[in-house]
């Protein structure tokens, strides 16, 4: 017996799943309302006024009075005229009678309810290691051995009023765009997003929101979320979707603070497509930490973390569960590193084999070397970030662990193959990405400590050469993707990381007492900031980062004049644009300095190094340095993502006046 289905009565008639509108349930005939919102298909044919959700008298309760939802027609252009089964996998066991066991008791009791074939009408139930209590009832109550190493089984869904779940979702909620706008965020999703970061099981969702898998409707909540996305990146070439987005996400988030789907993968995947969006003060609740640990704590709590190719879930969920690991995972730690927080993923308590090719079927243009060469990245980065930066390490082992990461990343950078190597032709944004994220992590673990904080560590391991040339490759890498107009194709990660170059560049230019080594680093700086304004428009974040250096880039050009340097700006003949000569791009750390395509483009990384006169400066960051902020709270304002415009000017001006 199918876990996921209800139980039939004796007469083999199936019970009324009560979604459907009053005058379907009256006449006992199938009813679209829930799918095509109203008026559901019949009442528009009839012309029947009045399509209202009709709610179970199960699920009234004899206190309060009942209620009937009406629900907001979406736009009739894009409406299908034929009826379609109404039994969902909302309604798979919502009905229990008063004498039922439970699912906890009828998991542990019967056998054939656990081993049955997990769908998508289906619960998966992860029993924990060896130490829970529950896999220890279930292997003590098995009788087939060859289940013994497996650790997630198939189960039914809760009964509705045993959840929390609230069947009054707004009807605003239950609203879609037209079918043309649909496809186009789709399209837009599929082919710019999905391919890297293969959230979604295109050709699966694609089936169903076409209506070809039975009994199994376009989950709202999934299909609002990939709209955000989409209309990220459409925000680029038209801006008047980029209004949109807010709706979008607001219809996602109602959808889950409602509990409309009981599917645990579906909202792992919807936190992990909201981090595309940003905004604002309302960023305590809506910024990438906030749903990377959403989806963290989901997928932990059903087991993703552990190897399901034994289990008895269907190959489509089984790959869908290995992909969806490792781009949290990899989320997790660029997060955690960009924050400065603890990684909520560890891949020691992982047994999820590596990603192959055959992970990616059902994905189209899948950018297979791109996702998998990151996640080993993103390994090597978290396991040195556990060590190099753990509170009770001795400075010695802290030390030992930054000169084990370099050995790991120059024996990453070996490994990758041509398609993710920097070419002179350009980047695209899948190179961009990756190569981000390994410079990203060379300044932060070679960069110089900051004056007033004696640190052996940071001092052991710092290298202002290789921190240059790291930084300019990731100037070089934006500035591509800006003259392309590619920058909105970049996960929020590519903001910290372009925080973190223009962090180390303005404390080069401060610490060098040598007029050409400040100007070129004033250069720099430039491209790097004119990369932050291309990327403002999409990311809330990337603006409160502008507005921090802008402030601060009248009294860089004081300094230079007082040093009897020469400020200019990003003139004709300046670019950093790929094609010239190969720069710092995983190669084996190599020491080289990337300038301008003229002869002797390749300069010493001693040439840069300024060595003892980081000692000689009043502050790590001459941006930073006199940057009064009124209290901790604004600080922490701007350093959690949510800043805005008017609320970060606020903060400034409230400091200084």
């Amino acid at each position: 017996m199918d876990p996921g289905r209800p139980e039939r009565p004796a007469n083999g008639r199936r019970r009324a799943n009560g979604r459907a509108c009053t005058h379907c349930h009256q006449r006992k005939v199938r009813c679209d309302v829930l799918d095509k919102g109203a008026p559901c298909t019949n009442c528009r044919t009839t012309g029947r006024a009045g399509c209202l959700m009709y709610e179970k008298k199960r699920l009234r309760s004899s206190r309060r009075p009942s209620r009937e939802a009406p629900i907001r027609p979406r736009e009739t252009a894009s409406l299908s005229t034929t009826a379609t089964d109404t039994a969902t996998p909302r309604d798979a066991a919502n009905s229990p009678e008063e004498n039922d066991p439970g699912n906890l008791a009828e998991f542990i009791d019967r056998e054939d309810v656990r081993t049955a074939m997990i769908d998508h009408h289906g619960r998966t139930c992860f029993i924990g290691t060896e130490v829970s209590n529950f896999n220890y009832l279930v292997r003590q109550s098995s009788c087939q051995p060859g289940y013994d190493s497996v650790f997630h089984f198939g189960n039914r869904q809760f009964a509705r009023k045993l959840t929390a779940h609230d069947l009054h979702v707004p009807p605003e909620a239950l609203e879609r765009p037209s079918r043309e706008m649909e496809a186009r965020l789709l399209r837009a999703y599929f082919d710019n997003v999905n391919t890297g970061w293969p959230i979604v099981d295109e050709e699966h969702f694609m089936a169903v929101y076409e209506g070809k898998v039975p009994r199994c409707p376009v989950a709202l909540p999934l299909l609002n979320a990939i709209f955000v996305v989409g209309s990220h990146v459409l925000a680029a070439d038209d801006s008047s979707i980029r209004a949109l987005q807010p709706t979008f996400f607001r219809r996602a988030k109602l959808l889950v603070d409602y509990r409309f789907e009981q599917d645990r993968t579906m909202y792992v995947q919807v936190a992990l497509l909201l981090t595309w969006y940003s905004d604002g003060l309302e960023e305590i609740v809506a910024n990438a930490w906030h749903w990377i640990g959403i989806a963290t704590r989901t997928a932990l709590g059903c087991g993703m973390h552990r190897d399901v190719s034994q289990s008895s879930m269907t190959p489509t969920g089984k790959r869908t569960w290995a992909r969806l690991f490792w781009v949290l995972f990899q989320f997790d730690t660029m997060v955690s590193l960009s924050y400065g927080r603890p990684q909520a993923m560890n891949l020691e308590e992982s047994d999820v084999p590596e990603l192959t090719e055959a992970n990616f079927e059902g994905i189209r243009n899948a950018e297979v070397s791109f996702v998998v060469h990151h996640a080993r990245l993103c390994a090597v980065i978290a396991a040195a970030a556990r060590a190099r930066w753990a509170l009770r390490a001795t400075p010695e082992s802290r030390i030992r662990a930054a000169r084990d990461a370099d050995v790991a990343l120059a024996q990453f950078t070996q490994q990758l193959p041509p398609s993710m190597q920097l070419s002179y032709a350009g980047v695209d944004p899948w190179q961009a990405t990756l190569h981000l994220t390994y410079n990203n992590f060379l300044v932060l673990s070679h960069r110089p400590p900051p004056k007033g904080q004696p640190d052996p560590v940071s001092e052991a391991c710092s290298d202002p050469g290789l921190c240059s040339s790291a930084t300019l490759a990731m100037a070089s890498i934006l500035e591509t993707m800006l003259q392309r107009g590619a920058l909105t194709k970049l996960w929020h990660y590519s903001i910290h990381a372009l925080f973190t170059a223009l962090v180390h560049v303005s404390s080069e230019s401060n610490a060098s007492s040598n007029p050409l080594v400040s100007a070129k680093a004033q250069q720099t700086f430039d491209s790097l900031r004119a990369s932050l304004r291309g990327l403002c428009p999409h990311w809330r974040f990337a603006q409160g980062v502008l507005q921090l250096f802008e402030q601060r880039a009248s009294k860089h050009v004081r300094h230079h004049q007082q040093v009897g340097g020469h400020h200019r700006g990003e003139g004709p003949g300046f670019s950093l644009r790929l094609g010239a000569a190969e720069q710092a791009a995983p190669g084996g750390h190599n020491s080289g300095v990337w300038r301008d395509g003229a002869p002797g483009a390749w300069t010493a990384a001693s040439e840069t190094t300024v060595g003892p006169a980081y000692a000689d400066v009043p502050s790590g960051d001459m941006f930073l340095d006199d940057l009064s902020l009124p209290d901790e709270t604004a600080l922490e304002f701007f350093l959690s993502g949510m800043e805005n415009s008017d609320g970060f000017e606020f903060a400034f001006n409230g400091s200084q006046g």
